[in-house]
């Protein structure tokens, strides 16, 4: 591949990545660096919301942030770890400006934009659609103003990027999803328990909804270096779809395997791969995601647990052993001492915070490449 300015050892990561991907990792570990004390000649992470001078979180704003603004901020922040050769890949999931709204806005529904961190935008629908029949009529709509801007957005960035960093594409939304957004989260939950032939048919059209956003974005964006890059898997050898499960923590086991896991696996089977986002380190639920195929997980944190890292033993055995685990995040003492201790279970990506600078991120990473976990871990 070219040379990529903010990654000095780039074909070394993605030949790594692509070991983890294919299942060569089950006693070795990556890492990548989120977070320095020090940055490179002094400078600083640069908030969207500071820098752009944006009214106080939750303000309406008329649309995502402007991308000629939005753009240097981005790069600015991948810049600071371009010394660093750790296991990750420079990259920006763009289209997340537009927030968890996008796809509804993609369908000619009218979405409330706000500011938020991150992107520095984000969307929510705030005018609920009357029933099943009107959700059902929603379709994408490719000739709408706010799709035309999306695919210049990603074409604009894309140039801006070249030689630099990656772009990513934005998760993709099930049929659950598009429920609690359009239907409200009173409605939707309702809706499974009274409605299932409804939602069944939903939840299908749905799958053709989310494959045709996601592929739009992934022709757009392209491949990298033979594969393609993903949200929470940076590189992946199959185009890797990015999903969110975060509404059906608050649904039964039974509920799940019903309306989420045979769309949920069609959807991953379309692309060749799948990442699953799931935000919390409670396991009720995931030994029904660990059932889907050709995924990796990634555990987020939830303020009624402990943090991921310190349930992982439980997380590993409910998960098993061979499903790829990326952004366990732990800060760096504490990563320190398990690696030298040999505590850190194998096939999962370290999340770390707290280096002190880009040498010591280096330092930390040679450790990584050498590391092997005990087989009873």
């Amino acid at each position: 591949m070219p040379p990529l300015c903010y990654k000095q050892n780039a074909e070394a990561t993605i030949a790594r990545r692509k070991a983890f991907c294919e299942g060569a990792f089950q006693r070795r570990i990556l890492l990548s660096v989120d977070a320095m004390r020090k940055y490179p000649n002094g400078a600083t992470r640069q908030s969207v919301q500071r820098v752009l001078k944006l009214p106080p979180a939750g303000s309406p704003l008329d649309g995502p942030v402007d991308l000629d603004r939005l753009l240097p901020v981005i790069d600015h922040n991948l810049r600071l770890f371009r010394e660093v050769a750790d296991d990750s890949l420079p990259m920006t999931a763009l289209l997340g400006c537009y927030g968890h709204g996008v796809v509804c806005e993609a369908m000619g529904h009218p979405v409330f934009h706000h500011v938020v961190g991150g992107f520095g935008s984000g969307s929510m629908v705030v005018e609920h659609v009357a029933d099943f029949d009107a959700l059902m009529a929603m379709e994408i709509q490719w000739d709408l103003p706010v799709t035309r801007e999306m695919r210049r957005r990603l074409e604009r960035a894309k140039a801006y990027a070249a030689g630099k960093f990656f772009l990513s594409p934005y998760m993709a939304q099930d049929g659950l999803h598009l429920m609690t957004n359009l239907l409200g989260y009173d409605r939707a939950y309702m809706a499974l328990c009274q409605q299932p032939e409804e939602t069944h048919a939903l939840c299908e059209k749905a799958v053709a909804i989310a494959r045709d956003f996601y592929e739009f974005q992934l022709n757009l964006i392209g491949q990298v270096a033979g594969g393609w890059v993903c949200e929470r898997s940076d590189w992946d050898p199959w185009p890797c779809i990015s999903l969110n499960l975060d509404d059906y923590l608050c649904c039964s086991n039974e509920m799940f395997q019903e309306f989420g896991l045979p769309y949920l696996q069609r959807l991953i089977d379309h692309f060749g791969a799948g990442l699953i986002h799931y935000h919390t380190p409670d396991t009720r639920l995931l030994k029904d995601v660990a059932r889907l195929r050709n995924i990796r997980i990634q555990i987020g944190g939830d303020p009624k647990w402990p943090e991921p890292i310190k349930c992982l033993r439980e997380i590993r055995a409910v998960a098993g052993p061979d499903i790829p685990l990326t952004w366990m995040r732990i800060q760096r003492d504490p990563f320190e001492g398990m690696l030298r201790r040999r505590e850190l279970p194998g096939n999962i990506e370290y999340l770390v915070s707290g280096a002190r600078d880009s040498r010591d991120a280096n330092y930390l990473h040679a450790l990584a490449v050498d590391y092997e976990a005990p087989e009873w871990l």
